[in-house]
Order: structure tokens, then C-alpha cells, then sequence
């Protein structure tokens, strides 16, 4: 089965009933967690999260009910304890979620396209650096770079380190390639850049709300 990627942008589409319902679907633990945060921006980006991972094993794996979450890895990375075999991951910006599952480890990144110059000088190699030089590509490529090194160690399931300046994307421009002995992926969609990090080629599928919240509402 081939590994996929879902995202999601309409949140302007989201009412409170989509909300509640999605929230009702959560566990415990996840609510506990959702209302840990201040403002509802946040909530709705944790709780779409949450209801788009249900959406893709769903659809993936045929499986609605007994979903499991392990508790995450010393480095804060989640795993499933039900569905066995299957591997996940989630990442969220703004007005953007996407969620990667896969029968391998797998990473994700979702970031607003815009360039951290200050950042640039800490997590890009030299050659990343010197590409930004170019004004008029500079948002672009550091997303890109960010968002590729971002979902390669969460893939691993490590923490950042300044070692990540030494992995380098500058000579791959193509949407999918293979590099570091995985395979990654790397699209724009609107103001967001999505990357992901994986052992085997990922779809990718922008997803509407209307398919979502119909999965949500019998």
C-alpha cells in the first residue's frame, strides 16, 4: 500500500458544530491537551489535526474505531499502539494541517513560505545560504530547505541539532527525490510549503472540506 499524505486548508469553512463533532472523536489525553491551549486558533489547528489522522487511517486502512496513541518518544514523537504497523505523522501552520501515514517511519513539515534570514544563518548549509541571494527566490528556497530538513529528523524521530546544517538540498529542485537513503517530497501550495521524508514515494492529496466533514457526519 502506497503511503499518503493529506492536507487541509479551508478553515474558514469550519463552523462550531464540524468543531464539536471532530472534538467529541478525540480521546481524553487529546482533549486534555487541546485545552492547554489559550486561544481557539489553536485548539481548532489541534483538533483538525487530530480528526485528519482519523480521516487518512480510515480511508487508508479501513479502520474507524479503536485508534490508539501511544505515548510520544523522548523527542515528543507520537505512534500509534492500535493500528499496529502503522506509522504517522503531523505537522500544522497557521491555516494549514497535513498529516502523513505510511507502513514506514515517516516526517512532515507544513510552513508559511517566507524567509528567516536570522534561521537561515543557524539550520542552512553554505550553499543553501548563498542560493538565497537571489530576493526573488529566497522565500521559496528556505521553505523548502526548512521544511525538507524538519520533516528528514522528524522522520527519524530525533530532536534538532546543529547537525542540520550540514544536510544540504541545494542541488535538488524536483518535487520528489531520493537522498540520505530516503525519499522526499516537496510542494507549494498557496503561501504554504509542504515537505515530507519517508522509505518508500508518498501521494499527496489537498483535501476539501466538504469530503472531511462528510467523513465526520454520517
Amino acid at each position: 500500500m502506497v503511503g499518503l499524505i493529506y492536507y487541509f486548508k479551508q478553515f474558514e469553512k469550519i463552523n462550531a458544530e464540524h468543531y464539536e463533532r471532530i472534538y467529541d472523536l478525540l480521546t481524553e489525553e487529546r482533549k486534555r491537551r487541546v485545552g492547554r491551549y489559550q486561544f481557539y486558533e489553536d485548539r481548532l489547528l489541534s483538533v483538525m489535526s487530530y480528526g485528519l489522522l482519523l480521516y487518512a487511517i480510515h480511508m487508508e486502512y479501513g479502520i474507524k474505531d479503536g485508534i490508539q496513541l501511544g505515548e510520544s518518544t523522548v523527542y515528543g514523537k507520537p505512534y500509534l499502539k492500535r493500528p499496529v504497523g502503522v506509522y504517522f505523522n503531523i505537522s500544522h501552520c497557521k491555516s494549514c494541517v497535513a498529516v502523513a501515514v505510511s507502513e514506514y517511519e515517516v516526517g512532515i513539515d507544513v510552513e508559511k513560505i517566507t524567509c528567516d534570514y536570522s534561521l537561515a544563518n543557524i539550520v542552512l548549509s553554505k550553499k543553501e545560504r548563498e542560493s538565497l541571494s537571489n530576493r526573488s527566490l529566497a522565500e521559496g528556497l528556505f521553505a523548502r530547505y526548512w521544511t525538507l530538513k524538519e520533516s528528514y529528523v522528524k522522520m527519524l524521530g530525533v530532536g534538532l541539532s546543529d547537525q542540520v546544517k550540514d544536510l544540504d538540498f541545494s542541488n535538488n529542485d524536483r518535487e520528489n527525490f531520493h537522498q540520505y537513503h530516503s525519499v522526499f517530497k516537496s510542494i507549494s501550495s498557496g503561501d504554504y510549503m509542504i515537505s515530507s521524508c519517508a522509505q518508500e514515494e508518498l501521494e499527496m492529496v489537498e483535501l476539501e472540506w466538504e469530503l472531511l466533514i462528510t467523513s465526520f457526519f454520517p
